[in-house]
């Protein structure tokens, strides 16, 4: 959906979002007469999209709540209402100008950690939006803060506990230290559990690793996070000694594709 829209929406916010319509009613509100349109279509990046609110036609121009459309292309809002102000921000690395197109990004930039061809680098955040069977849609962000691999990790994992395995022949772990972020959870109240087994290690030659069975050094990466909560804990995977670029997955579909890929060097 094209950000264009979402500027021709922003005269209908006041549909969308929290605000005290009693002060307003008395200085900027005008009545008119519109539409609800129910027989329109949306297609968002190539898939069906639903709003939940119908879109409104008034004056043969067709208008969505802008936090509809907002949520849908990943941009975050927020509502003044000491100022009677609306905020769009849109997603890291990329400015609106005064047309409504992006700029000051490019399709690489856009695209780090969204695809195994483009893993994110070791500090980089990468914004997520996961479809959850029981929670909605839950959006948030992801990174991997530090890699500690071979000898190190190993013993880092045995001072964890004690019980812990050494890496089976010709593997060594790597311990990863991930910092997940939740913005919104679809399921009013509910949280967003995360954990190591949320991720996933696949090799260079693009085969899924084995989970080890290990405690993880502190913090751990388990943790339930409403909206707005964030948590960093060390993963631990192993690894084939001789598979020097490994990447990191989260958010995966069931058949391997879409999801976030991170670095592990």
């Amino acid at each position: 959906m094209k950000r264009k829209i979402i500027f021709a929406v922003f005269m209908i916010a006041v549909v969308s979002i929290s605000m005290s319509i009693g002060a307003l009613a008395a200085t900027s509100m005008e009545k008119i007469t519109a539409y609800l349109n129910h027989g329109i279509k949306f297609i968002v990046n190539g898939q069906p999209w639903t709003p939940q609110q119908k879109p409104i036609s008034y004056n043969n121009t067709t208008y969505l709540p802008i936090r509809a459309v907002a949520e849908a292309t990943g941009i975050k809002i927020s509502w003044n209402e000491k100022t009677q102000t609306i905020n769009l921000e849109t997603a890291p690395q990329q400015t609106v100008g005064s047309t409504g197109a992006a700029s000051g990004s490019t399709s690489e930039t856009a695209t780090i950690g969204k695809s195994r061809s483009n893993p994110a680098p070791v500090g980089t955040e990468v914004p997520f939006v996961l479809n959850d069977i029981l929670l909605g849609k839950v959006t948030g962000s992801v990174k991997v803060e530090e890699i500690i691999r071979g000898d190190d990790a190993w013993k880092a994992i045995r001072g964890a506990n004690m019980f812990n395995n050494e890496p089976k022949q010709g593997f060594e772990y790597i311990l990863a230290k991930i910092a997940v972020k939740v913005e919104s959870v679809e399921k009013n109240g509910a949280q967003f559990s995360i954990s190591p087994i949320s991720f996933i290690l696949v090799s260079s030659s693009g085969k899924d690793y084995n989970p080890p069975m290990v405690v993880e050094p502190d913090p751990q990466l388990n943790a339930n996070l409403y909206a707005g909560a964030s948590h960093t804990g060390w993963a631990a995977f192993q690894v084939a000694i001789d598979d020097a670029n490994p990447l990191i997955t989260f958010g995966r579909n069931f058949d391997g594709t879409g999801g976030i890929w991170l670095k592990t060097n």
